[in-house]
């Protein structure tokens, strides 16, 4: 199965997956997720590992990963944790 990860800065990412939402009404396979202010990267691989964790993924799963910014802290972050 194939996973959409939204990845920014501040609110960007939930809020494009809001627009997504009223285009496609189905999200179930796209993930939001945002480093806000005020939050360190390790408070957001916390983050990160905590939305991967609630998930069961298979190895067969398959994670498209867009960001903001590439090299942002948000993005090397997220793939920091999904690499482990």
């Amino acid at each position: 199965m194939k996973y959409v990860f939204l990845v920014s800065h501040g609110k960007f990412a939930e809020g494009l997956k809001t627009s997504l939402e009223m285009f496609t009404g189905d999200t179930e396979r796209i993930f939001a997720i945002g480093l806000h202010n005020g939050k360190s990267a390790d408070d957001f691989k916390q983050e990160v590992k905590s939305l991967l964790d609630q998930h069961k993924f298979s190895a067969d799963d398959e994670f498209v990963i867009l960001a903001d910014l590439i090299g942002g802290s948000p993005l090397t972050s997220f793939l920091s944790v999904a690499a482990d």
